[in-house]
């Protein structure tokens, strides 16, 4: 079974409509046009917004992380 088979959309598929798109095999006749049009379309604002609404600690998860585990052991040490 492959991600298109299924019901609903993966999480990572909505996400490339949202910044980009999804090339599948039958796309690559036309592939060169594909690129050319998203390359023309300036997505950093996109980008931008989905790293917000996505991403947590972005930058910094690994200090978060370790600060969150910390405190769980201390608290398991009450």
């Amino acid at each position: 079974m492959e991600a298109y088979d299924l019901d609903s959309e993966l999480w990572d598929m909505t996400l490339c409509k949202k910044a980009g798109k999804t090339i599948r095999e039958q796309d690559i006749p036309v592939l060169s046009t594909i690129v050319k049009d998203m390359l023309s379309r300036p997505q950093s604002d996109d980008i931008e917004k989905i790293r917000s609404e996505s991403l947590y600690n972005f930058g910094n998860a690994g200090e978060t992380a370790a600060a969150q585990l910390l405190k769980i052991v201390e608290d398991l040490k009450c």
